[in-house]
Formats: C-alpha cells, structure tokens, sequence
C-alpha cells in the first residue's frame, strides 16, 4: 500500500502518483485532512479524526516552546551565515 502526505494537494497528489492508494493534505479553510475521489474512500481513522478533532480544538491545545536554547540559535545562525566574497577589481580596456 501507498499513501502519500503532503502540505498542499500538489504536493501530495505528485507524491502519491496514480497507483497510491491515497493522498493527503490539510485542507486550508477547515483544518480538516482531504483527499481527492480518486482514490475512493478516506480511511476511517482519518474520518473520525476531522469529525471529532475540529481545527479550534486543537489551536487551542497547542503550545509552542523554542526547541534549543538562544545562545544555540545564535551560534547557528552565525555559521551558516554566506561568507562575502572578496572585492575583485574589474579593469577596464
């Protein structure tokens, strides 16, 4: 069996072809996962998840906290920084 997950319907739809089993996103407006008629029916777990899951109850349960401490962050960001090149000159003839 093939199921693909993506975060929009092109990129779920691309991920699963047409011999996957199922593709699903979150749709946009509702919070709800979606899939296309294609692949015929929706598993029930998926179903029973946007019927009894509804996206305002789970904003309100989510909290988000910084996963490394600042100075981390800080030392990342400064080696990932692009180096500059060095100024050439250009001549002109």
């Amino acid at each position: 069996m093939v199921y693909a997950i993506g975060a929009d319907p092109q990129m779920a739809l691309v991920a699963a072809g047409h011999a996957a089993n199922g593709a699903y996103w979150i749709y946009d407006h509702t919070g709800n996962w979606a899939s296309t008629t294609y692949y015929k029916e929706m598993p029930a777990s998926v179903s029973n998840r946007n019927y009894l899951t509804p996206l305002h109850s789970r904003l309100d349960t989510i909290k988000w906290t910084p996963s490394s401490t600042r100075q981390l962050s800080a030392d990342l960001t400064r080696r990932t920084q692009p180096s500059v090149p060095p100024h050439i000159p250009i001549e002109t003839v």
